[in-house]
């Protein structure tokens, strides 16, 4: 187990254990520089060894310290300070001799982790090297985007393989040969016979729409009325027959008042009159109203025996003896009184 209280108890208030961070966080330092010259350096051949991060840390802790009045020493002298190693580092290994402090502790121990960190990082960036990129790809002109652009959003153009859209164009659509003014004015000649013809007048053309407008809308409106009426006519249950052959009257006849049939020339009458079912419906409320009200006795009865019943503790054999006993003196009693007057 360490004795990691005997080596703070045996450390001198001098700053030692700040001296150390200082020391490390220069060789981390060194590490992350290593790192970056590897990554721009071009990877070497198989038979050079590359020397790690970690032997590089291995070799700069196995450094003998320098005492602390001696001047700090850099990383490398051709290289500018970093903010990193700006600070001196101070020694630490003169200082844990005389200190006498044990070899192993809490600072020796994550100062191997951080070589362990370093060692995966490096090797992480030796294989990210390795892996080959992708070429760029090749640069497009900025006009060339909008041209593809509309190209692609242009309509698909098809081969019109009618003549004209529409079955109705093809109805209407005529060659309509041109007219010289002799022809206009027999046109307007009413004795030319060419007064159906007034497709030159303006207003003429616009009465026309107007009338033609008007007699679609009534004759829009004639039809819906008689669909209603043959609707509200078929649900009726009141129509009236024929006598003889048995045809209803039609919705037309019904509409046109006709009251004979159009074969039969008999007049039309309902199915049932009250005169032929009169007697009998009568006849038929009369029997529901009976057995109506004898259903109601039947019920009145078994609700008054069941109320009567209910909650009642039957008699034993000895009671119904003794009521027995009673009922006969009774007429016995009867029997031997003489009656008050004779009849």
């Amino acid at each position: 187990m360490i004795d990691v209280g005997g080596s703070y108890d045996a450390a001198s208030p001098s700053g030692s254990f700040e001296d150390d961070d200082v020391e490390l966080a220069d060789i981390l330092c060194q590490a992350n520089l290593i790192s970056e010259q590897a990554k721009k350096d071009p990877p070497r051949s198989r038979a050079s060894t590359p020397r790690t991060s970690a032997d590089v840390l291995t070799s700069a802790a196995a450094k003998p310290s320098t005492p602390r009045d001696s001047k700090p020493s850099t990383p490398s002298s051709s290289k500018a300070p970093t903010p990193c190693n700006s600070k001196p580092p101070t020694p630490s290994a003169s200082a844990a001799s005389l200190n006498g402090r044990a070899k192993e502790n809490i600072q020796t121990i994550s100062r191997a982790k951080n070589r362990v960190h370093t060692k995966v990082a490096h090797i992480a960036a030796t294989k990210q090297q390795r892996i080959p990129k992708k070429a760029p790809p090749a640069p497009v002109a900025a006009g060339a985007v909008d041209e593809t652009i509309h190209a692609l959003s242009r309509p698909k153009t098809a081969a019109a393989r009618r003549a004209f859209a529409s079955d109705e164009d093809a109805r209407q659509c005529r060659f309509q040969p041109k007219k010289t003014r002799a022809q206009l004015a027999a046109m307007k000649n009413p004795a030319c016979g060419y007064d159906f013809v007034n497709h030159f007048d303006e207003d003429e053309a616009a009465d026309d729409f107007i009338a033609r407008m008007e007699a679609a809308e009534s004759n829009r409106q004639k039809r819906l009325q008689v669909t209603r009426g043959e609707e509200e006519y078929s649900l009726r249950q009141n129509k009236k027959l024929c006598p003889r052959c048995g045809m209803t009257q039609s919705y037309a006849e019904f509409r046109d008042k006709k009251k004979r049939c159009t074969f039969c020339g008999v007049l039309f009458a309902l199915p049932k009159a009250w005169g032929d079912v009169g007697h009998d419906f009568l006849e038929r409320m009369e029997s529901s109203v009976a057995e109506k009200n004898k259903r109601q006795a039947k019920i009145r009865d078994e609700v008054v025996a069941q109320e009567t019943t209910a909650n009642r503790v039957p008699k034993s054999a000895t009671q119904r003896y003794y009521e027995k006993a009673l009922l006969v003196k009774s007429h016995a009693r009867r029997a031997d009184t003489p009656p008050a007057f004779d009849l």
